[in-house]
């Protein structure tokens, strides 16, 4: 069997299956089993759907018919499918009026033209929340985990990382940083005591390939898996602040960035 997805794959077989997605990953579950066999009137759900789910396996060369009915698995049937499209079933059942968000934004310093153009934009420049504001909402919010996600951090930025994770009731506290740079390098040494005795684990998500390093670029809190500010401002605090954008999410949808963030710290090492 196949061991992965290609991107191609997976956006194919989501187009594809979603509207069938809980059944697609029964027939996946029965083809992976020791006899490799799928009988299609015993698998439950919708039969149409099962039927459906089942001619695209056989379609895409994962499964052959050998008798009405009944597929065997090929070995052209990937490792990983069944999980893959339980996650597609669990997007699928996704609503997002369960969900809100709203826009976060740190405006340029000083009397900025943005700001100017801002406040004239009324009531939906209202709805709009300081980044800083946000990010302490998130913290305050979190009472099982809080994890912080920032490529880069000064000095500045770390102290109010660490009033962040002083602020939060919630006792997994995760830092994840790229510790490759001579600033951030510097930051953590300064600050890796404090940390320590906040109860703050430190990652590194900077991994070294023959051929470069892979790393992320992503800014993000969350807080329980329900709460999140995902947006470009990294814990890098200056006098004279770019404009940074980002997005405040709670509910359901957060449920999908805690996903993404927990492989980033699965790829991570431990700092301290």
């Amino acid at each position: 069997m196949k061991s992965g997805l290609s991107a191609e794959i997976q956006l194919s077989v989501t187009k594809s299956l979603a509207h069938v997605a809980r059944e697609a990953a029964l027939v996946a579950r029965a083809l992976h089993s020791p006899s490799g066999r799928a009988h299609l009137d015993r698998i439950p759900g919708r039969g149409q759907a099962v039927r459906t789910a089942a001619a695209d396996f056989v379609a895409r060369g994962w499964a052959v018919e050998i008798q009405p009915g009944v597929l065997l698995a090929s070995t052209a049937l990937p490792e990983h499918i069944e999980p893959f499209i339980q996650g597609i079933a669990a997007m699928a059942e996704i609503r997002p009026e369960q969900g809100t968000f709203r826009s976060v934004v740190t405006p340029p310093g000083g009397c900025s033209q943005y700001s100017a153009a801002l406040q004239k934009l009324g009531l939906a420049a209202a709805d709009i929340l300081d980044t800083s504001r946000a990010m302490r909402a998130v913290a305050q919010f979190a009472e099982r985990s809080l994890w912080i996600f920032t490529p880069f951090v000064n000095d500045p930025g770390m102290a109010f990382v660490l009033d962040l994770f002083d602020q939060t009731k919630a006792t997994e506290r995760v830092l994840v940083l790229r510790v490759r740079g001579h600033q951030t390098k510097q930051t953590l040494a300064n600050s890796i005591a404090a940390l320590s005795a906040l109860g703050v684990t430190v990652m590194n998500y900077a991994v070294v390939h023959d051929d470069g390093f892979e790393t992320f670029h992503a800014k993000a809190i969350v807080a329980d898996g329900s709460r999140a500010y995902v947006g470009s401002a990294n814990m890098l605090l200056y006098e004279k602040q770019s404009l940074e954008l980002g997005v405040l999410i709670d509910g359901i949808g957060v449920d999908v960035v805690t996903t993404a963030l927990s492989a980033v710290i699965s790829c991570s090492s431990q700092v301290s």
